[in-house]
């Protein structure tokens, strides 16, 4: 089996805390010899189904989110849909993290604790 050199945890423009292009993410991923990236943009996939769409041959996207939630923040990765049962709940904290995770878990994905409150 062969390695992929793969970064997994990168935020995009379409985050509220992230400032890359998805363009840039191609350039950065090509420049460092990087053969995947998991797009994990707070609360939205948006930016890693554009990323997927445009991505050159040689470039795997692994779509993925950071959810926040009132008990931190939850990774799901390989997503098919949001991984929030809310599409940007009025208050963004107001997610239980259980709830986000079996329904990230019930599309056979993967869900990461990554911070906690």
């Amino acid at each position: 089996m062969a390695w992929t050199k793969t970064v997994s945890h990168v935020h995009t423009d379409y985050s509220d805390d992230g400032n890359a292009s998805i363009e840039s993410i191609i350039d950065s991923a090509r420049v460092a010899g990087v053969g995947a990236v998991a797009i994990t943009d707070h609360d939205t996939i948006d930016g890693a189904r554009a990323l997927a769409a445009i991505a050159p041959p040689g470039l795997q996207v692994i779509v993925g989110e950071e959810i926040s939630t009132n008990q931190g923040h939850l990774i799901g990765l390989f997503l098919k849909r949001a991984g929030s049962p809310h599409a940007r709940p009025p208050n963004r904290f107001a997610t239980k993290a259980d709830l986000s995770s079996r329904r990230i878990r019930s599309t056979a994905c993967l869900a990461v604790a990554c911070a906690t409150r």
